[in-house]
């Protein structure tokens, strides 16, 4: 990560201050999704009042297990064109399309019990 900084490259440090240096850009990029030149330095953390309170981790099973959790129970197909979703009934979601109609409470249920449990 610290040899492709540019403004960077005629300072020398020794071993361990590059490790140090290399090991916060490369965090700081994860965190980010993307390269350090890409990065605002008045803005990267412009998201963290947003953020998710608590500890930091990873899910064995992948994010993909959260979606699967919130969608049990739910009527959810694949290539059907949505035209509408109206949500303006409390605790109630109607998804209109071409071929279908799916009306559901279920999804506000699930997402306010997972916020709960959070």
């Amino acid at each position: 990560a610290i040899k492709d900084q540019e403004e960077l490259k005629d300072i020398s440090f020794d071993e361990l201050t590059k490790h140090v240096i290399n090991w916060h850009v490369t965090n700081l990029e994860y965190a980010c999704a993307t390269d350090l030149s890409d990065l605002s330095l008045g803005y990267w953390d412009q998201d963290d009042p947003y953020g998710f309170r608590g500890d930091h981790l990873f899910l064995k099973e992948g994010y993909s297990s959260v979606v699967s959790q919130l969608a049990k129970g739910l009527d959810i197909r694949f290539n059907h064109i949505v035209d509408k979703v109206d949500y303006r009934q409390e605790g109630r979601v109607t998804v209109t399309g071409k071929t279908t109609r799916s009306t559901t409470n279920k999804i506000k249920k699930k997402i306010k019990e997972s916020n709960e449990n959070a």
